[in-house]
Protein backbone atom coordinates (compact mmCIF):
# COMPACT_ATOMS: atom_id res chain seq x y z
CA UNK A 1 0.00 0.00 0.00
CA UNK A 2 3.12 2.26 0.68
CA UNK A 3 4.83 1.49 -2.39
CA UNK A 4 1.35 2.51 -4.17
CA UNK A 5 0.61 5.47 -2.73
CA UNK A 6 4.51 6.49 -3.01
CA UNK A 7 4.25 5.60 -6.64
CA UNK A 8 1.08 7.55 -7.60
CA UNK A 9 1.93 10.12 -5.50
CA UNK A 10 4.91 10.58 -7.64
CA UNK A 11 2.94 10.76 -10.69
CA UNK A 12 0.50 13.12 -9.59
CA UNK A 13 3.25 15.74 -9.04
CA UNK A 14 4.80 14.32 -12.22
CA UNK A 15 1.89 14.42 -14.46
CA UNK A 16 0.14 17.90 -13.35
CA UNK A 17 3.49 19.25 -13.36
CA UNK A 18 5.09 18.76 -16.98
CA UNK A 19 1.15 19.76 -18.25
CA UNK A 20 1.27 22.78 -16.79
CA UNK A 21 4.97 23.28 -18.60
CA UNK A 22 3.71 21.82 -21.80
CA UNK A 23 0.29 24.22 -21.38
CA UNK A 24 2.73 26.98 -20.10
CA UNK A 25 5.58 26.29 -22.89
CA UNK A 26 3.10 26.23 -26.08
CA UNK A 27 1.09 29.53 -24.59
CA UNK A 28 4.43 31.47 -24.57
CA UNK A 29 6.30 29.60 -27.41
CA UNK A 30 5.67 32.69 -30.48
CA UNK A 31 7.52 35.21 -28.00
CA UNK A 32 9.57 33.20 -26.38
CA UNK A 33 10.88 32.58 -29.61
CA UNK A 34 10.99 36.07 -30.64
CA UNK A 35 13.29 36.60 -27.45
CA UNK A 36 15.49 33.97 -28.09
CA UNK A 37 16.38 35.16 -31.54
CA UNK A 38 17.26 38.51 -30.22
CA UNK A 39 19.76 36.46 -27.63
CA UNK A 40 20.86 34.33 -30.57
CA UNK A 41 21.41 37.63 -33.01
CA UNK A 42 23.45 39.33 -29.76
CA UNK A 43 25.57 36.02 -28.57
CA UNK A 44 25.83 34.53 -32.43
CA UNK A 45 25.78 31.34 -31.19
CA UNK A 46 24.09 29.42 -34.16
CA UNK A 47 20.59 29.88 -32.73
CA UNK A 48 21.33 27.54 -30.59
CA UNK A 49 18.52 29.46 -27.62
CA UNK A 50 16.40 28.99 -30.79
CA UNK A 51 16.89 25.61 -30.70
CA UNK A 52 16.77 25.05 -27.05
CA UNK A 53 13.15 26.37 -27.21
CA UNK A 54 11.85 24.31 -29.85
CA UNK A 55 13.86 20.81 -28.23
CA UNK A 56 11.85 21.86 -24.97
CA UNK A 57 8.40 22.20 -26.67
CA UNK A 58 9.03 18.88 -28.72
CA UNK A 59 10.29 16.79 -25.37
CA UNK A 60 7.28 18.04 -23.84
CA UNK A 61 5.31 17.26 -26.64
CA UNK A 62 6.19 13.63 -26.66
CA UNK A 63 5.50 13.62 -22.91
CA UNK A 64 2.00 14.84 -23.20
CA UNK A 65 1.67 12.25 -26.16
CA UNK A 66 2.86 9.33 -24.36
CA UNK A 67 1.23 10.03 -21.57
CA UNK A 68 -1.95 10.09 -23.27
CA UNK A 69 -1.18 7.24 -25.73
CA UNK A 70 -0.45 5.19 -22.43
CA UNK A 71 -3.66 5.53 -20.54
CA UNK A 72 -5.61 4.69 -23.91
CA UNK A 73 -3.09 1.62 -24.17
CA UNK A 74 -4.72 0.57 -20.30
CA UNK A 75 -8.18 1.17 -21.45
CA UNK A 76 -8.45 -0.28 -24.88
CA UNK A 77 -6.14 -3.09 -24.15
CA UNK A 78 -8.55 -4.45 -21.01
CA UNK A 79 -5.71 -5.57 -19.10
CA UNK A 80 -7.54 -3.67 -16.18
CA UNK A 81 -10.09 -6.43 -17.20
CA UNK A 82 -8.60 -9.29 -17.63
CA UNK A 83 -7.17 -8.84 -21.67
CA UNK A 84 -4.41 -10.14 -22.84
CA UNK A 85 -1.22 -9.47 -21.07
CA UNK A 86 1.22 -10.06 -24.06
CA UNK A 87 -1.10 -7.64 -26.23
CA UNK A 88 -0.64 -4.78 -23.34
CA UNK A 89 3.14 -5.42 -23.23
CA UNK A 90 3.68 -5.27 -26.39
CA UNK A 91 1.87 -1.89 -27.36
CA UNK A 92 3.92 -0.25 -24.83
CA UNK A 93 6.84 -1.31 -25.86
CA UNK A 94 6.24 -0.04 -29.36
CA UNK A 95 4.99 3.30 -27.63
CA UNK A 96 8.85 3.18 -25.61
CA UNK A 97 10.23 2.96 -29.14
CA UNK A 98 8.30 5.27 -30.74
CA UNK A 99 8.96 7.50 -27.76
CA UNK A 100 12.69 7.38 -27.34
CA UNK A 101 13.18 7.44 -31.47
CA UNK A 102 10.82 10.80 -31.97
CA UNK A 103 13.00 12.58 -29.64
CA UNK A 104 15.72 11.20 -31.20
CA UNK A 105 15.06 12.39 -34.83
CA UNK A 106 13.94 15.30 -33.50
CA UNK A 107 17.50 16.24 -32.34
CA UNK A 108 18.76 15.52 -35.12
CA UNK A 109 16.97 17.89 -36.82
CA UNK A 110 17.09 20.55 -34.62
CA UNK A 111 20.41 20.34 -33.98
CA UNK A 112 21.53 19.41 -37.33
CA UNK A 113 22.97 16.36 -36.01
CA UNK A 114 24.54 13.70 -38.37
CA UNK A 115 24.46 9.89 -37.34
CA UNK A 116 27.68 7.87 -38.75
CA UNK A 117 27.82 4.01 -37.53
CA UNK A 118 30.47 1.75 -37.91
CA UNK A 119 32.03 -1.67 -36.99
CA UNK A 120 29.20 -4.51 -36.95
CA UNK A 121 25.58 -4.22 -38.44
CA UNK A 122 23.50 -5.81 -35.62
CA UNK A 123 20.34 -7.24 -36.89
CA UNK A 124 19.32 -9.49 -34.10
CA UNK A 125 19.15 -10.73 -31.19
CA UNK A 126 19.44 -12.13 -28.16
CA UNK A 127 21.76 -9.47 -27.20
CA UNK A 128 23.35 -7.52 -24.26
CA UNK A 129 24.61 -4.00 -25.03
CA UNK A 130 27.05 -2.55 -23.03
CA UNK A 131 27.17 1.14 -23.99
CA UNK A 132 29.48 4.28 -23.16
CA UNK A 133 27.77 7.28 -21.20
CA UNK A 134 28.36 10.69 -21.78
CA UNK A 135 25.47 13.05 -21.89
CA UNK A 136 21.43 12.99 -21.11
CA UNK A 137 21.63 12.54 -25.20
CA UNK A 138 22.88 9.28 -25.30
CA UNK A 139 20.01 7.73 -23.59
CA UNK A 140 17.79 7.93 -26.85
CA UNK A 141 20.72 6.84 -29.16
CA UNK A 142 19.67 3.08 -28.64
CA UNK A 143 16.26 3.78 -30.33
CA UNK A 144 18.26 4.61 -33.45
CA UNK A 145 20.74 1.90 -33.83
CA UNK A 146 19.13 -0.85 -32.34
CA UNK A 147 15.48 -0.41 -32.68
CA UNK A 148 14.50 2.09 -35.35
CA UNK A 149 16.03 -0.29 -38.32
CA UNK A 150 16.87 -3.71 -36.82
CA UNK A 151 13.31 -3.79 -34.56
CA UNK A 152 14.67 -5.17 -31.91
CA UNK A 153 13.02 -4.61 -28.47
CA UNK A 154 15.44 -3.34 -25.75
CA UNK A 155 15.38 -3.46 -21.90
CA UNK A 156 17.08 -0.81 -20.47
CA UNK A 157 18.86 -0.84 -17.03
CA UNK A 158 18.35 2.94 -15.76
CA UNK A 159 18.70 4.83 -12.44
CA UNK A 160 15.56 5.47 -10.35
CA UNK A 161 16.00 9.18 -10.42
CA UNK A 162 14.44 9.10 -14.37
CA UNK A 163 11.23 7.76 -12.91
CA UNK A 164 10.56 11.62 -12.61
CA UNK A 165 9.92 11.88 -16.26
CA UNK A 166 6.09 10.32 -16.34
CA UNK A 167 6.63 8.93 -19.78
CA UNK A 168 9.42 6.89 -18.46
CA UNK A 169 7.74 6.24 -15.07
CA UNK A 170 4.67 4.54 -16.52
CA UNK A 171 5.40 2.91 -19.50
CA UNK A 172 8.93 1.59 -18.24
CA UNK A 173 7.32 0.51 -15.10
CA UNK A 174 4.66 -1.90 -17.40
CA UNK A 175 7.47 -3.48 -19.57
CA UNK A 176 10.70 -5.34 -18.52
CA UNK A 177 12.85 -2.26 -17.59
CA UNK A 178 15.20 -2.10 -14.70
CA UNK A 179 15.41 0.56 -12.49
CA UNK A 180 18.28 0.75 -9.81
CA UNK A 181 19.14 2.88 -6.76
CA UNK A 182 22.61 4.31 -6.96
CA UNK A 183 24.77 4.46 -3.97
CA UNK A 184 21.90 3.19 -1.21
CA UNK A 185 24.34 0.04 -0.16
CA UNK A 186 21.37 -1.90 -1.24
CA UNK A 187 23.44 -4.01 -3.84
CA UNK A 188 21.89 -7.40 -3.74
CA UNK A 189 17.95 -5.74 -4.45
CA UNK A 190 19.83 -4.01 -7.41
CA UNK A 191 21.09 -7.62 -8.77
CA UNK A 192 17.77 -9.12 -8.50
CA UNK A 193 16.24 -6.13 -10.02
CA UNK A 194 18.61 -6.22 -12.97
CA UNK A 195 18.92 -10.36 -13.28
CA UNK A 196 14.84 -10.15 -14.04
CA UNK A 197 15.47 -8.66 -17.38
CA UNK A 198 17.15 -11.74 -17.90
CA UNK A 199 13.86 -13.85 -18.67
CA UNK A 200 12.28 -14.47 -21.63
CA UNK A 201 14.87 -13.32 -24.44
CA UNK A 202 14.15 -14.01 -27.94
CA UNK A 203 15.86 -12.87 -31.14
CA UNK A 204 13.88 -9.71 -31.05
CA UNK A 205 15.40 -8.92 -27.45
CA UNK A 206 18.09 -6.73 -26.16
CA UNK A 207 19.38 -5.71 -22.40
CA UNK A 208 20.90 -2.64 -22.66
CA UNK A 209 23.26 -1.35 -19.67
CA UNK A 210 25.77 1.47 -19.07
CA UNK A 211 28.55 -0.25 -17.34
CA UNK A 212 29.81 3.16 -16.09
CA UNK A 213 27.05 3.76 -14.08
CA UNK A 214 27.01 7.87 -14.61
CA UNK A 215 28.41 10.37 -16.96
CA UNK A 216 31.95 10.00 -17.54
CA UNK A 217 33.98 13.37 -16.47
CA UNK A 218 37.51 13.14 -15.34
CA UNK A 219 36.74 14.38 -12.20
CA UNK A 220 34.90 11.56 -12.00
CA UNK A 221 37.52 9.00 -13.79
CA UNK A 222 39.85 10.47 -11.05
CA UNK A 223 37.03 9.71 -8.06
CA UNK A 224 36.58 5.85 -9.64
CA UNK A 225 40.50 5.23 -9.10
CA UNK A 226 40.67 6.09 -6.16
CA UNK A 227 37.61 3.98 -4.99
CA UNK A 228 39.23 0.84 -7.36
CA UNK A 229 42.42 1.42 -5.24
CA UNK A 230 41.10 1.38 -1.93
CA UNK A 231 38.35 -1.28 -2.56
CA UNK A 232 39.49 -3.49 -5.44
CA UNK A 233 43.24 -4.19 -4.86
CA UNK A 234 45.69 -3.80 -7.24
CA UNK A 235 44.57 -5.65 -9.98
CA UNK A 236 41.58 -3.93 -11.03
CA UNK A 237 43.21 -0.66 -10.30
CA UNK A 238 46.11 -1.32 -12.78
CA UNK A 239 43.47 -1.96 -15.24
CA UNK A 240 41.78 0.64 -14.89
CA UNK A 241 44.13 3.48 -14.54
CA UNK A 242 45.47 2.73 -18.13
CA UNK A 243 41.57 4.47 -19.33
CA UNK A 244 41.46 7.70 -20.29
CA UNK A 245 37.88 8.33 -22.25
CA UNK A 246 35.68 6.09 -20.36
CA UNK A 247 34.80 5.17 -17.08
CA UNK A 248 36.13 2.00 -15.66
CA UNK A 249 32.95 -0.47 -15.60
CA UNK A 250 30.81 -1.18 -12.16
CA UNK A 251 31.01 -4.66 -12.24
CA UNK A 252 27.80 -5.49 -10.28
CA UNK A 253 24.84 -5.09 -12.74
CA UNK A 254 26.75 -6.45 -15.51
CA UNK A 255 28.17 -9.67 -13.84
CA UNK A 256 24.71 -9.99 -12.89
CA UNK A 257 23.49 -10.11 -16.11
CA UNK A 258 26.21 -12.29 -17.22
CA UNK A 259 25.66 -15.02 -14.48
CA UNK A 260 22.27 -15.75 -16.10
CA UNK A 261 23.37 -15.46 -19.58
CA UNK A 262 22.12 -18.44 -21.21
CA UNK A 263 22.62 -17.19 -25.54
CA UNK A 264 22.96 -14.05 -25.68
CA UNK A 265 25.77 -12.38 -27.68
CA UNK A 266 27.44 -9.28 -26.01
CA UNK A 267 27.74 -6.34 -28.06
CA UNK A 268 29.84 -2.91 -26.97
CA UNK A 269 28.89 0.33 -28.30
CA UNK A 270 31.73 3.31 -28.61
CA UNK A 271 30.42 6.95 -29.42
CA UNK A 272 31.29 10.29 -30.22
CA UNK A 273 30.22 13.94 -30.20
CA UNK A 274 27.52 14.00 -27.63
CA UNK A 275 29.90 15.14 -24.99
CA UNK A 276 28.76 18.81 -25.39
CA UNK A 277 25.20 17.93 -24.28
CA UNK A 278 25.53 17.16 -20.69
CA UNK A 279 24.09 20.21 -19.31
CA UNK A 280 21.21 22.90 -20.11
CA UNK A 281 24.15 25.45 -20.52
CA UNK A 282 25.96 23.15 -23.02
CA UNK A 283 22.95 23.29 -24.82
CA UNK A 284 22.01 26.78 -25.35
CA UNK A 285 25.89 27.17 -25.94
CA UNK A 286 25.88 26.48 -29.36
CA UNK A 287 28.38 23.59 -29.18
CA UNK A 288 25.96 20.61 -30.02
CA UNK A 289 24.71 22.31 -33.25
CA UNK A 290 26.40 20.57 -36.98
CA UNK A 291 27.81 17.94 -34.34
CA UNK A 292 28.78 14.48 -35.90
CA UNK A 293 27.91 11.35 -33.59
CA UNK A 294 30.21 8.28 -34.60
CA UNK A 295 29.06 5.35 -33.04
CA UNK A 296 31.17 1.99 -33.41
CA UNK A 297 29.79 -1.51 -31.91
CA UNK A 298 31.15 -4.78 -32.54
CA UNK A 299 29.56 -8.11 -31.58
CA UNK A 300 31.11 -10.85 -29.32
CA UNK A 301 29.13 -14.52 -29.56
CA UNK A 302 28.25 -16.19 -26.75
CA UNK A 303 30.70 -18.84 -27.41
CA UNK A 304 33.42 -16.42 -26.58
CA UNK A 305 32.24 -14.81 -23.22
CA UNK A 306 33.72 -16.19 -20.43
CA UNK A 307 31.41 -18.43 -17.79
CA UNK A 308 33.83 -18.05 -14.91
CA UNK A 309 33.18 -14.41 -12.77
CA UNK A 310 37.08 -13.73 -12.61
CA UNK A 311 37.64 -14.28 -16.14
CA UNK A 312 34.63 -12.37 -17.28
CA UNK A 313 35.76 -9.11 -14.88
CA UNK A 314 39.02 -9.23 -17.08
CA UNK A 315 37.10 -9.61 -20.58
CA UNK A 316 34.76 -6.95 -19.53
CA UNK A 317 37.64 -4.67 -18.57
CA UNK A 318 39.56 -5.87 -21.89
CA UNK A 319 36.63 -4.77 -24.29
CA UNK A 320 36.27 -1.57 -22.32
CA UNK A 321 39.49 -0.74 -22.92
CA UNK A 322 38.87 -1.28 -26.85
CA UNK A 323 36.08 1.56 -26.15
CA UNK A 324 38.47 3.71 -24.63
CA UNK A 325 41.02 3.42 -27.38
CA UNK A 326 38.17 3.85 -30.18
CA UNK A 327 36.87 6.73 -28.61
CA UNK A 328 40.43 8.64 -27.88
CA UNK A 329 41.42 7.58 -31.39
CA UNK A 330 38.44 9.80 -32.62
CA UNK A 331 39.24 12.51 -30.48
CA UNK A 332 42.61 13.01 -32.06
Amino acid sequence: MKNWLNIWGRRAVTIVGYTLAWVLVLLTLPLTLALAVVVDLIRRNRFATVRAVLMAAVFLTCEMVGITMSLLIWLFSFVWAGGNQERFIRWNFNLQQWWTGALFASAQRIYQLRLEVSGDRIEHGPIIVFMRHTSLADTMLPAALFSRQQGLVLRYVLKRELLWDPCIDIVGNRIPNAFVERGTGNISGGIAVVQRLMGGLTERDGILIYPEGTRFTPEKLQKALARLQQGSGARLHAKASKLQNVLPPRLGGPLAILELNENADAVFCAHVGLESAVTASDLLSGKLVGQTIRAHCWRVPFADIPRDREAQTDWLYEQWAKVDEWVGGQNL
